[in-house]
């Protein structure tokens, strides 16, 4: 036990100073506490409390979203940072401190029901399932946004099923239990998770599933053909515009090398989704949007460029200025699955759309 804690306090600690504040840090030291607690270990009581208060407020943005670029994984540091308050204030801790962790969890405890869709379950964002989300029924609040963490939502009511929802993803680079997703867009309506993330894929090296969820094609981005990806570039949202029925965003990045103009147009009312993509120097790309698996095509123009899918009653036209081809269930390489819990995937439509300068694409739900 002793050297396991010796371990801890040495490089390989999962935080600060070598490494950003993450949840196995914290875990780590809420360890090492309780093994103090049964060896009589004053010292390493203090100095792993010690680490967790100064850990705390670096564990959040300044608007209280998790640095870990992953909805599920928000929603396991709040409950994560609850058990340190807790232990603390069991300990001993002062009040003020003890106060100040507290502080610090309940206001990311209020981003989590941005991070809940219309059903009542988590967006998919980032490593994540469609688990059990929160709810604030008396909110008026349609809009959140958090530069910080690059992550913007929209959502018209806190108690309609069949509210528009979406989320867009920009800001930093992927880190923690982050995808590939900047620059890219979820969206439900009519009481229907209609363009969705992939989700937590299981490991599996040899299937390349895991490599294929983090990766951009993954997700409802642009990526530009025959270049590769910027690891280290941002996304930046240079426009917002909101009306009491549709709000717009744009955002722009060279994440491929390429500027990259994305407009985002929602309209509540109608049930439309309109994403605009335009490359300098007309440059060639592809689109790529992912269908939450509920999804069934049931037909397609002679041209391509409409299709529709239904899901239950409802109906989703497709319509875009590019080309399209449509994958389902593809092994090589990997293209269209979805990951619901960490352990299975299942088929889902992933629709392609190449084009060259700029290519609009409007989803519809009917």
């Amino acid at each position: 036990m002793t050297e396991d804690v010796n371990v801890q306090y040495g490089p390989r600690y999962y935080g600060p100073p070598l490494h950003a504040v993450h949840n196995h840090g914290v875990m780590a030291d809420l360890a090492i506490v309780r093994a103090a607690d049964l060896l009589g270990r004053k010292d390493w009581q203090t100095r792993s409390i010690t680490r967790l208060t100064t850990n705390a407020p670096q564990a959040w943005t300044s608007l209280g979203t998790t640095h870990e670029q992953s909805s599920s994984y928000h929603v396991f540091n709040v409950a994560l940072w609850g058990e340190v308050a807790d232990m603390m204030q069991a300990h001993g801790v002062t009040a003020a401190t003890v106060q100040t962790v507290r502080d610090l969890d309940a206001r990311a405890g209020r981003v989590s029901p941005w991070l809940t869709e219309p059903d009542g379950r988590l967006v998919v964002l980032g490593d994540s399932s469609a688990d059990q989300g929160f709810t604030r029924s008396k909110w008026t609040a349609r809009t959140f946004r958090d530069d910080q963490a690059g992550f913007a939502v929209g959502k018209w009511s806190w108690t309609d099923l069949m509210t528009t929802y979406y989320t867009i993803r920009y800001g930093p680079p992927r880190w923690g239990h982050g995808q590939q997703e900047r620059a890219g867009i979820t969206w439900s309506t009519g009481n229907r998770r209609v363009l969705v993330g992939p989700g937590r894929a299981p490991y599996d090296p040899a299937g390349n599933y895991k490599a294929w969820a983090t990766s951009a094609p993954s997700h409802n981005v642009a990526t530009v053909d025959r270049k590769a990806l910027d690891t280290k570039a941002w996304v930046a949202v240079t426009a917002a515009t909101f009306r009491a029925s549709w709000h717009a965003w744009t955002s722009v990045d060279t994440l491929f090398g390429v500027r990259h103009t994305r407009w985002y147009g929602v309209v509540r009312d109608t049930r439309t989704l309109t994403v605009k993509d335009t490359l300098d120097g007309g440059a060639a790309f592809h689109q790529f949007w992912h269908l939450d698996p509920g999804w069934t095509l049931v037909s397609r123009s002679g041209d391509g460029k409409r299709l529709t899918f239904r899901a239950g009653i409802r109906t989703l036209t497709v319509t875009t200025t590019g080309s399209t081809s449509v994958l389902r269930g593809a092994t090589r390489p990997v293209a269209g699955w979805n990951f619901p819990d960490g352990r299975t995937r299942v088929q889902a439509y992933e629709i392609h759309v190449g084009a060259v300068g700029t290519a609009t694409t409007t989803f519809q739900v009917t």
